[in-house]
């Protein structure tokens, strides 16, 4: 039986006549409302405009002279720290000083640096021991102590040197401009205190040279047909457009024009420039009159103590000493209605820098604002009103195809088609006497058992089903989100790249059921430690991924923001975990990438944060580490190489070199073998570089084989030779030596080749022994029941030693060259090596020295009890062929 209808529809409220009626009443409301701004607006908009390009010209003038003030003052921190540490030796210091201003590329930054104490400090006889190096007129930088004569005012009350007193540990003071005697260019000195224990023992300065600058500030500002010039804070112009207007008139012998003058000055000498001045010394207000009587007081103190600072200029300074360091630029903009230099209206703005309060003037003509903006706004007017009403037409059109037709339609056939028997509960709610009412009103008994299906989906579609947190899929839907939303609100977010640290060691031992467990845990901890905001994300396996938004914030304190959400959740992780009745610890390496702007999609993002992730763990794991530019780039060069050296493993591209282990007598008894990669295109390539990435990549393991079968090979050789070799030593990585196959591997090697096991000798280094404390002796005692020697290399450097060394078997100990290198001269290190081979000798192991380049260490060793020796002092790493004749002369001069 049909249901009859429940709904007598007129056409008033049939929704084909609503969504015409209501769509074309929109449309013009929304021409209306278009036209109406825009009109209203125009020289709001034309304005701002105009700022906003002024301003961005001069952030750019900003961010460039911030990158040379952050030099030097990193330049005259540096020099600082070691003035304090060694100001006695004066040719090392003086090395390290020069090294530090004369480095690559300051020769058009840095014009010089010194060292200032204070009376007696450095040379307690001296009153001025200044240290100073300047550039001359070639731009070589030479060494001056004319500060140091007796007469004269000396430095302690130069304008500089004053304020130094009155700076904490780290702060930075920077002067007024003056002029480079060479380059004839604005230069400015920035100056860093001395402490010791709290005690003030002088300064530090860094010249900086502010060449380019005019040059810079005409590009800033070229494309909008303006000009910039800059000022220091005592309204001196660092650049000007017209030198002949800004500079002394009168020209120097070689033509070059003198220093600049104030804007004070130009402003006297031409009337026009006068509203532009007005508009700097408002932006200077905070220099010249305050109401703190701290400020006063140091004021007082500088003028008095320094001969070329008056008052007024000393208030100045007192109160650049007091601003905090985080005080991010000010800005300053105006109409300016007659421009001296372009004889038309201007807008002007300024940007007052923090530090030097220097002050960037930016200038844009009125014509060339309102002739891109006035262009622009007919353009968008036009565009918005084509685009809206082809816009809502289509829409319209679409609505009408496929919505209310359709649902008039649908209405009709679900009235035909359901009985009473049918109907459930009303899940939608509506008033509505059109389709839309009548559709309702049967279709909710089908609404639950759809939604319900929808989510199964969706649940099944976008989250991870052991953790229940959003996977792969929905993470980047809601990092596209997020960085959109950067885009629009000019805001910023982090992304964290999360990993466990030796998950697999857990998993593999304890079982995936186990693993799964934890991994359920270690997602429920982030839920609990991290906002509701924040996504939090599983890509599978131990991974994770948290997104974090940030507000506006500066570069430090989202960095510190960032820190903050990173350390919180690794001390979530730090607390043991629960796992089948048992506690379990593990920790996470965390990798951070930031987005501002939507600059990196999310593809580019994670696989930053993932590099990031890689470099903490390479630093150690259980901490994070933040993506920097060249960590993408390294991890390029490393798969890269990781690829050539898998190449160069099977197809013969390494080779071995062999350096001679001599006695006292200088008799060569064994060698060490050294592996040697020579690449067809890029040439030698040092261990140093290519072994970590084996190690990393676990290439070390068939590497190593390889290594160990062709010493085997070498050794018998030499044996049917009657080579005077008695054993050949191999070094043996962590991870090679770790597998369960090694002991068999060389049993193996040994028996193919045909050698005695005494011959061969394994060196291994202390990590082998930290990893696996037990079953790596076990190992080592199955070696020695096979009469493989063993050795452990590189010792003293590690953390164990003396722990486990008792325990050992072990034929002898190799004394690291970093205890050999200084071993004539340092004590220490020499009753260091004294105690080990004493120790040794105790222990009934032998004792060989690597590292050995002076006739001078041969001999204090060999008082010391050790004689065996391995270094360059003898021979360096030869091959077969000069080992060979190496031998041979040993045999003849024998």
């Amino acid at each position: 039986m049909r249901s009859t209808p429940d709904f007598n529809i007129h056409w008033y409220h049939s929704l084909q006549f609503r969504v015409s009626a209501i769509f074309l009443t929109i449309f013009f409301l929304i021409m209306v409302t278009i036209i109406a701004v825009v009109s209203a607006i125009g020289d709001h908009l034309i304005e701002n405009q105009a700022y906003l390009k002024l301003s961005k010209a001069g952030d750019k003038v900003v961010s460039e002279l911030n990158q040379r003030t952050t030099i030097a003052e990193s330049i005259v921190i540096s020099m600082a720290d070691i003035a304090k540490v060694i100001p006695a030796e004066d040719e090392r210091f003086a090395s390290l000083m020069l090294s530090l201003l004369d480095r690559a590329g300051s020769k058009h930054l840095i014009a010089g640096g010194g060292t200032w104490p204070e009376p007696y400090t450095f040379n307690k006889n001296l009153e001025r021991n200044s240290h100073f190096w300047g550039r001359d007129q070639n731009g070589k930088l030479s060494f001056y102590n004319d500060y140091n004569q007796p007469q004269g005012n000396g430095y302690h009350h130069e304008e500089w040197y004053v304020p130094a007193q009155h700076l904490g540990q780290n702060q930075r003071y920077w002067s007024k401009s003056y002029t480079d005697p060479y380059s004839l260019q604005p230069m400015v000195t920035v100056t860093a205190p001395l402490y010791d224990n709290n005690k003030f023992l002088g300064a530090t300065t860094v010249d900086l040279k502010l060449e380019g600058l005019q040059q810079l500030l005409h590009d800033a500002t070229e494309e909008f047909g303006g000009y910039a010039f800059a000022l220091d804070r005592n309204g001196r112009f660092l650049s000007f457009p017209d030198d002949k207007i800004a500079r002394l008139s009168i020209p120097s012998e070689n033509g070059s024009l003198l220093p600049y003058i104030t804007m004070e000055e130009l402003a006297k000498e031409l009337r026009t420039f006068e509203p532009l001045a007005r508009l700097l010394r408002m932006q200077n207000k905070s220099f010249g009159s305050h109401d703190d009587i701290q400020i006063d007081t140091l004021a007082t103190v500088l003028a008095n103590d320094s001969y070329q600072v008056d008052l007024p200029e000393a208030t100045i300074i007192a109160s650049l000493l007091n601003r905090p360091e985080t005080l991010t630029a000010q800005r300053a903009h105006e109409l300016i209605e007659q421009d001296y230099f372009l004889n038309e209206a201007v807008f002007v703005t300024v940007t007052t820098m923090p530090k030097t309060a220097w002050q960037i003037v930016t200038v844009m003509p009125n014509s060339s604002a309102r002739k891109d903006a006035k262009t622009l706004f007919n353009q968008l007017l036009m565009a918005t009103i084509f685009i809206v009403l082809i816009a809502m037409v289509l829409v319209w059109a679409l609505l009408r195809y496929h919505l209310t037709s359709p649902l008039f339609q649908l209405t009709q056939q679900l009235q035909e088609g359901l009985s009473d028997d049918h109907r459930s509960q009303q899940l939608i709610k509506t008033t509505d006497k059109g389709e839309l009412g009548a559709l309702t009103h049967w279709f909710n008994r089908k609404t639950e058992q759809l939604l319900e299906s929808q989510f199964q989906i969706k649940k099944l579609a976008f989250f991870d089903p052991l953790t229940g947190l959003p996977n792969r899929r929905l993470l980047y839907d809601r990092l596209n989100q997020r960085l959109a939303s950067a885009e629009r609100q000019r805001c910023s977010g982090a992304v964290m790249f999360l990993d466990l640290d030796h998950f697999k060691h857990l998993n593999d031992s304890l079982g995936h059921s186990i693993g799964d467990e934890l991994l359920i845990q270690v997602g429920n901890r982030l839920i609990e430690c991290l906002r509701k905001e924040d996504t939090i994300a599983r890509l599978g396996g131990d991974e994770f991924v948290v997104i974090v938004a940030l507000p506006r914030l500066n570069q430090e304190q989202i960095y510190e923001r960032a820190r903050i959400v990173a350390n919180k959740i690794i001390e979530a992780l730090d607390v043991p975990f629960e796992l089948n009745s048992n506690h379990f610890h593990i920790t996470t390496s965390i990798g951070i990438t930031f987005f501002n702007q939507a600059q990196f999609g999310a593809e580019e993002l994670l696989k930053q944060a993932d590099t990031a992730m890689y470099q903490a763990k390479s630093n150690g794991r259980h901490h994070y580490c933040f993506f920097e530019k060249d960590m993408q780039t390294k991890a390029d060069e490393r798969l890269r190489i990781e690829a050539e050296l898998r190449y160069a493993i099977t197809h013969n591209e390494l080779n071995l070199v062999y350096q001679p282990q001599v006695n006292s007598e200088g008799e060569c008894e064994s060698v060490e073998t050294l592996l040697r990669w020579s690449h067809p295109k890029r040439g030698f390539i040092s261990p140093d570089e290519f072994i970590p990435i084996a190690e990393e990549s676990g290439l070390i393991i068939p590497l190593g084989h390889w290594v160990i079968e062709q010493a085997c090979s070498q050794m018998r050789k030499w044996y049917t030779q009657g080579k005077p070799i008695r054993y050949i030593a191999v070094n043996v990585s962590p991870l090679q030596f770790n597998q369960a196959n090694f002991v068999n591997d060389v049993k193996a090697s040994i028996n193919r080749f045909q050698i005695k096991p005494e011959e061969l000798m394994l060196e291994i280094t202390e990590g082998v022994i930290i990893d696996d404390t037990e079953s790596a002796i076990t190992k080592m005692h199955s070696l020695k029941e096979l009469g493989v020697k063993i050795s452990m290399d590189d010792f003293g450097t590690g953390y164990s030693s003396l722990t486990y060394l008792r325990l050992l078997p072990l034929d002898e100990l190799k004394i690291d060259k970093s205890f050999i290198n200084d071993i004539t001269t340092d004590p220490n290190d020499a009753v260091i090596v004294g105690n080990i081979i004493s120790m040794t000798h105790e222990l009934g192991y032998s004792v060989i020295a690597e590292g050995v380049e002076t006739l001078e260490q041969q001999q204090l060793l060999l008082k010391q009890g050790c004689k065996h020796y391995q270094g360059y002092y003898f021979s360096k790493p030869l091959n077969e062929e000069d080992l060979e004749k190496y031998l041979t002369c040993e045999t003849l001069t024998a």
